[in-house]
C-alpha cells in the first residue's frame, strides 16, 4: 500500500481516495496535465477526481496502470458505494502501517491480534447488523496484522477488560486458540497486554473501545468504536482524556505477567 504522508482519516472517504491519486501522481513527479495525458483526460478531470470525486470504474483502472499503483486504486473503488463499516477499513489498515505505538482498551481482542477463526466468529457477529462479505472482511483483517511482522512493527499495548476472556466467540476450542495466540504474542518485546480485573473499583463508561494510534510524523490519532458507530479524530482535546483514561487503566490494570498468567488459568478451567 502507497505510504500516505499528512494522513488525515477524519476526512471523507472520497477525499481520501482523491488524496491517494494526488500522491501517487506526486510520487511521479507529474503534473494533473501530465497524468491527464497518460489516461486521455483533460487536466480538469483529474483535479475533479483528487478532489474527491469518485472516478468511473475503468478510469480507476487506467489510473492504477498509469501510476504503477498496482490495481490499488481499482480494488478500492468497489469500497466508494459500500457501508460505513468497510469504508473505516482501508484507513485503519493507514494509520496501523503509519504507527510507532498503538494502546487499546478493549472488551474484546484487538483485530491486530486475533486469529481467523476468533476474528471471523466476531465479524459473523456483526454481518446481521453490518451486512457485507464475511470471507472479504477476514481476509482484510488478516492482512492487517502484515504490519506486526514489517521491519518497524508498532509498539502495541493493549488494556483488556477481563471481560473479553469469557466472552465466547465461535466454539470453545476457537478461544482457547485465540487465547493460546496472544500468549505467544506478547513473548515479542514489543507487544504487551494487561487484564483489568472484574473485581477492579475502576468503573469505566461511555467510552467504548478505544485506539490511540501515536504516528511517525508526531501526529496522535485516536479511533472509537461506540453503539452509534466507529469514527476517527485527530483533535488534541478530543484525544486527550482518552490518553490520560489508558493510562490510568494501564495502572490499575494487572501487570503484563500476571496478565498473562491469568490468561493461562483461564484456558484451563474454562476452554481445555
Amino acid at each position: 500500500m502507497p505510504t500516505v504522508r499528512g494522513l488525515n482519516p477524519e476526512e471523507p472517504f472520497n477525499k481520501w481516495y482523491g488524496g491517494k491519486i494526488r500522491q501517487l501522481r506526486d510520487r511521479n513527479g507529474w503534473t494533473q496535465a501530465d497524468l491527464g495525458d497518460k489516461v486521455f483526460l483533460s487536466r480538469s478531470r483529474i483535479a475533479q477526481f483528487e478532489g474527491g470525486e469518485a472516478p468511473p470504474f475503468d478510469v480507476a483502472e487506467r489510473l492504477d496502470e498509469a501510476l504503477g499503483a498496482h490495481d490499488f486504486l481499482s480494488d478500492l473503488w468497489v469500497r466508494l458505494e459500500r457501508r460505513h463499516d468497510m469504508r473505516m477499513a482501508p484507513r485503519l489498515a493507514e494509520v496501523e502501517s503509519t504507527a510507532k505505538k498503538i494502546r487499546y482498551y478493549m472488551h474484546v481482542v484487538p483485530a491486530l491480534l486475533q486469529t481467523r477463526e476468533y476474528a471471523t466468529a466476531m465479524l459473523r457477529a456483526g454481518i446481521p447488523h453490518y451486512g457485507g462479505d464475511l470471507e472479504e472482511k477476514v481476509n482484510i483483517r488478516m492482512r492487517r496484522q502484515a504490519v506486526l511482522k514489517g521491519p518497524k512493527p508498532p509498539w502495541i499495548w493493549a488494556i483488556l477488560d477481563e471481560s473479553a476472556l469469557y466472552r465466547t466467540l465461535g466454539q470453545p476450542e476457537v478461544m482457547r486458540d485465540q487465547l493460546a495466540h496472544l500468549l505467544k504474542l506478547t513473548e515479542e518485546p514489543h507487544i504487551n497486554v494487561q487484564i483489568l480485573p472484574h473485581d477492579q473499583d475502576t468503573l469505566v463508561t461511555g467510552i467504548g473501545m478505544a485506539s490511540i494510534f501515536e504516528l511517525r510524523d508526531g501526529g496522535t490519532v485516536l479511533y472509537r468504536e461506540e453503539a452509534q458507530g466507529a469514527s476517527f479524530t485527530t483533535n488534541e482535546d478530543a484525544i486527550a482524556p482518552y490518553s490520560s483514561l489508558c493510562d490510568h487503566l494501564q495502572v490499575e490494570a494487572l501487570s503484563p505477567r500476571r496478565s498473562m498468567a491469568l490468561v493461562r488459568k483461564v484456558i484451563e478451567e474454562k476452554y481445555s
